[in-house]
């Protein structure tokens, strides 16, 4: 059989757990603590991550209007050279200012359909209102008139 512990025995070794678990609290402690600068490190990788991601895609969009502004200047400049060097016929010119007065003139049209159609659709309002508030007042005045009546008899 096992011999038992003694007093003296049992305290030193419970002294030394006690040293040991003061020991494994502060392991502890430490690692939540660089734990939580992990965490906080991550975090700020995965916001920077995420802004990186949309400047990317404000850079490629930004790259793609610039590309199209180009070719834009390049047709612009091709005209603007055919102009100076005389290449385009003035039937093309006039062609092309008539397309533009058609454009302006549909803008134009359309933004005034717009305001007969909503100055139209006002002016209905008003009047079904006015002759609604004439005839609930007709039959109010017809239902009292009734009863008026009524009471007479």
């Amino acid at each position: 059989m096992e011999t038992p512990v003694n007093h003296w025995e049992h305290t030193e070794l419970e002294k030394l757990m006690d040293a040991k678990f003061e020991g494994l609290q502060a392991e502890d402690k430490r690692l939540n603590e660089r734990l939580k600068i992990v965490e906080q490190q991550s975090k700020q990788i995965m916001d920077m991550t995420v802004t990186m991601k949309e400047q990317t895609a404000n850079i490629e969009t930004l790259a793609k209007n610039m590309e199209s502004i180009c070719r834009i200047q390049e047709a612009e400049g091709k005209r603007l050279q055919e102009l100076e060097n005389g290449r385009i016929a003035d039937d093309e010119i006039i062609d092309m200012l008539k397309k533009q007065d058609e454009r302006i003139k549909a803008i134009e049209t359309e933004d005034f359909e717009k305001y007969k159609s909503t100055k139209k659709q006002v002016r209905t309002t008003v009047i079904t209102a006015a002759v609604t508030a004439i005839v609930t007042a007709l039959l109010s005045a017809g239902v009292t008139l009734a009863v008026t009546m009524a009471n007479m008899m």
